[in-house]
Order: structure tokens, then sequence, then C-alpha cells
């Protein structure tokens, strides 16, 4: 059975604390712990809002601190995120669509639909047609 490890809303800063918490020593926090506990897993994915910002400063930061990682990462956009940024930073697969960033992964047993929820100048995210 496919074993995929799952974050969602990391709202990593590189400079800032939101929500008053360091989203960057969570974040390494949380990594550290998947490398620990599910180093067999076939990928991550991180479901957006990735960053809070959306600034280039941001995704430098998330993309180094992902790139250490050791397993294959699925990046999703959530309505913070900036899709040009997200794919300037992070890798995506090749199937990922140009206009949204939003692709599939097939696994022996599964397969996950990452979809592009981002919802310009909105407050919140949602899937157009």
């Amino acid at each position: 059975m496919t074993k995929l490890v799952w974050l969602s809303d990391l709202h990593l800063s590189a400079t800032e604390r939101p929500f008053g918490i360091d989203t960057k020593a969570r974040l390494s926090d949380a990594l550290a712990q998947i490398e620990t506990n599910a180093p067999n897993a076939a990928g991550c994915v991180f479901s957006g809002d990735l960053v809070n910002r959306g600034t280039e400063e941001d995704y430098a930061a998330l993309a180094e601190l992902l790139g250490g990682l050791g397993l294959p990462v699925f990046p999703m956009v959530g309505n913070h995120d900036a899709r040009q940024l997200l794919r300037r930073h992070l890798t995506l697969p090749a199937s990922t669509m140009d206009d949204f960033v939003q692709y599939s992964v097939a696994f022996e047993d599964c397969t996950i639909l990452c979809l592009d929820t981002q919802e310009e100048v909105a407050e919140h995210g949602r899937l157009c047609s």
C-alpha cells in the first residue's frame, strides 16, 4: 500500500511570525519527524497555503527547507500562494498544466490529484470551471 505524508497550510514566512508562530522552525521540526517516522513514504503532499505572503523570499526559504527532505514533494497552490513564484522555486511534475498548478501523480495502488484552488485577490480558495 502506498504511504503518503500530507501537510497543509504551512503559511511559511522567511521574516515574519504569522499568527505569532515561527513557521520556519515548525516546518523544520515537521520535516525532521517525517524523515524519522516515514522515510519509506512515496512522497509528501504540501497543500496551500504554502507561504503566508507569496514573496520571493518566502518561496526561497520554502525551497531550501523542502530540498533537504529526501522524498518527492508534491506542492499545491492555495489562495496565499503565487503560482509563478511557486513554479520558479519548487519542482513540479512534468504533467503540471501551463495555466494552473494542477497535476496528477499515479502510484501502484492510488492516484493523487492536486488541484489549484487559488482565487486571486480573495481570502478564500475555489475551483474554477
